[in-house]
């Protein structure tokens, strides 16, 4: 399941995820919106956060195969 469907579905918000796997919000915020890319370790702790609910192959078929709009990836001079 897609990690925007699991939040919606659960009622979780932004700062929950933040809280739950320790990280800025602002951070959060920017992988929601798909302007950045999670780190695999993120990755691992979204998944650890859902309960298994969210997987890796989730999260890797989000940002990386049918993600729709490709994501703003710093440092690539796709940053607009």
């Amino acid at each position: 399941m897609k990690l925007t469907e699991y939040m919606a579905l659960r009622n979780k918000k932004q700062k929950d995820l933040a809280r739950g796997i320790d990280m800025d919000p602002v951070t959060i915020h920017r992988i929601i919106t798909r302007q950045t890319i999670p780190r695999k370790t993120t990755m691992d702790k979204i998944v650890e956060w859902s309960g298994g609910e969210v997987t890796l192959l989730d999260l890797f078929d989000e940002f990386f195969v049918h993600g729709g709009k490709p994501p703003i990836v710093q440092g690539t001079g796709t940053e607009g």
